[in-house]
């Protein structure tokens, strides 16, 4: 097979400072080429959220015009934790169902079909650039010589990555799921125990809501760490030229014995890139661009400047792929 990968024995082979610093250096060499690809992507993701949106403005079809009347979520007394929370994410998630089918009934089917078609080719745009974009972060590391030009050579590999995207998006809504589930099952079944158990109420509600903190976040830290084995497909795609399950196979075996690093990798990563948005989102909303939303200027600066952030996080994970490849 020719994705074939030794397993484990990764952990030495990286850290977070390191890929951090690769990454700052290596935009700062390629300014204006990160710049360029990083403003080109996030007009493309721009794209795709607005051009759909205006389609069905053109077609008369507005959000406005459609009420749903949310049912309230009656809590008693004597509900536990646990049951407090499925019944908030029950009723939110009948409202969102609700309001969805309220939209289809209110709109021609010919004009749903349209309005699909927009946002499909808009999306597979977006797929396709990000195939050129994988390839031109491997050019720079390769070569520390790149060209916007490949953003447009993604071809050979799309049908492939847009099939090992597709798999990896239902595999995350799958684990979340089941990872939600047991959640909400233990959560329910240990406040009850503790109820029973504890008569005075201040405690039992007390060590429950320790119970929820300590479920939810180590439920968070094996759903982040469970899904980053899986996270380098689309560079094992690419690079070793993988079919879609051996990419998978790969990514899999590559980040054996280094999810302890990955997973600090991915907060660091998430918290740059909170700080960013935010700080764009500050910009965006108090320099009087919130006076041009009607135009979308306000959506169309926020999407540019967070795709200015992407080559950043390309360097950090094409650097770590690597490392852990070598």
């Amino acid at each position: 097979m020719p994705c074939a990968v030794k397993k484990g024995g990764a952990m030495d082979k990286f850290s977070i400072y390191e890929s951090v610093s690769y990454a700052v250096s290596t935009y700062r060499r390629h300014l204006f080429l990160s710049l360029a690809v990083g403003a080109m992507l996030g007009l493309v993701s721009w794209a795709g959220v607005v051009v759909p949106r205006s389609v069905a403005q053109a077609l008369g079809v507005h959000k406005a015009t459609i009420v749903v009347h949310q049912q309230q979520n009656h809590v008693r007394k004597n509900d536990t934790i646990g049951t407090k929370m499925y019944g908030f994410v029950r009723i939110a998630g009948a409202a969102f169902a609700k309001k969805a089918l309220e939209y289809i009934k209110h709109t021609p089917l010919f004009y749903l079909l349209i309005i699909a078609f927009v946002w499909l080719l808009t999306w597979l745009c977006t797929m396709y650039l990000y195939v050129g974009f994988l390839r031109l972060m491997f050019d720079i590391q390769a070569t520390d010589r790149g060209s916007y030009k490949t953003l447009f050579t993604g071809l050979p590999y799309f049908v492939r990555y847009l099939s090992a995207s597709c798999l990896y998006t239902v595999f995350i809504l799958l684990l979340a799921v089941v990872v939600l589930s047991v959640v909400f099952g233990l959560v329910s079944v240990i406040s009850a125990l503790l109820l029973d158990f504890i008569s005075y109420e201040p405690l039992a509600i007390l060590l429950q809501q320790l119970v929820v903190l300590l479920l939810i976040t180590a439920a968070l830290v094996a759903f982040v760490a469970y899904t980053m084995r899986y996270m380098f497909y689309g560079y094992c795609l690419i690079d070793k030229n993988c079919t879609v399950f051996e990419s998978f196979l790969y990514s899999k075996n590559l980040t054996n014995g280094s999810l302890l690093r990955l997973v600090p990798l991915f907060l660091v990563m998430l918290g740059l890139f909170y700080l960013y948005t935010h700080f764009i989102g500050f910009f965006t909303g108090y320099s009087g661009f919130h006076h041009t939303v009607e135009f979308g200027m306000l959506s169309f600066m926020q999407s540019v400047c967070k795709g200015l952030a992407l080559p950043f996080g390309g360097y950090m994970l094409v650097y770590v792929y690597r490392k852990l490849a070598s």
